[in-house]
């Protein structure tokens, strides 16, 4: 039996060139990409810890990869919520037996019941940021995870590192494929596009914009974030006994930190 939770959305409106109702079969294939499987899940499990008995509010959830994962972990209820009813859809098909599971489409436009804020001791935003076409819908994205996380939680999101250098999306390209177009100059709200390929052939094209580390954190204070910790990404053992360290080198020995982060954020207190 589901839980049924409200959460606080402000009344901001994401868009992007990236239409996930379109790419919901596409995009599934790539999360066993080794640098997601091995690296990315890890360092996420990692930060996250003992999951047991917390409640989690997991935004843009996609088809429930992370969502999913939280659940088996003995969360104590777990949300997710998406802009996408293809991926929310997809999401509930796989996860119906999961009890302490819910999705919802999340409608920005919506604001829900101000007195449900707070309530989740642990708020995920897998790929959110980058999404974000202006400032205000950055702090919007921002705001949905400070006005729902509690005070003494916390917050993740995985993002990809705004100082990411030239040799890095070089090596990115060479050694694994995954294609990383930024504008030269590196503005904030620039257009960029990362391009991702399929085990079996062919590659997903997904559209995004590139933000600063200071406007990044310039938001995230202003939303009420006291403390936002930038994390590398590390690589399961078993990751690396599977390719080599040979394999690894290229993405993980860079000055400028790995290309793609975890910000992980704590309110002020109140």
């Amino acid at each position: 039996k589901s839980v049924k939770t409200k959460i606080y959305l402000p009344p901001f409106t994401m868009t992007s060139g990236t239409d996930y109702n379109t790419i919901a079969e596409d995009y599934h294939e790539i999360k066993e990409n080794p640098l997601k499987k091995y690296s990315e899940e890890f360092t996420v499990a990692k930060l996250v810890g003992d999951i047991k008995e917390l409640s989690v509010l997991d935004l843009a959830c996609g088809d429930g990869y992370y969502t999913r994962k939280f659940g088996n972990l003995g969360a104590k209820h777990v949300l997710g919520v998406d802009l996408s009813t293809e991926m929310v859809a997809r999401a509930k098909a796989q996860d119906a037996n999961l009890t302490n599971v819910a999705y919802r489409v999340g409608d920005a436009s919506c604001i829900e019941d101000e007195t449900n804020r707070n309530s989740f001791d642990l708020v995920t935003a897998v790929y959110l940021l980058q999404y974000a076409p202006n400032e205000e819908a950055l702090r919007g994205m921002m705001q949905v995870a400070s006005d729902n996380v509690t005070a003494d939680g916390m917050t993740l999101f995985v993002t990809q590192n705004p100082n990411v250098t030239d040799s890095q999306l070089q090596a990115q390209l060479e050694h694994y494929g995954v294609e990383i177009q930024l504008s030269a100059d590196r503005k904030d709200g620039t257009p960029a596009k990362t391009i991702i390929p399929f085990p079996g052939g062919g590659a997903l094209t997904l559209e995004h914009f590139h933000w600063t580390t200071a406007t990044i954190e310039k938001n995230l204070a202003m939303v009420g974030f006291e403390t936002f910790v930038w994390c590398n990404m590390e690589v399961e053992a078993a990751g690396m006994v599977k390719y080599g360290a040979d394999f690894w080198k290229p993405y993980l020995d860079y000055d400028a930190g790995t290309s793609i982060v975890v910000i992980e954020c704590r309110k002020k207190k109140s």
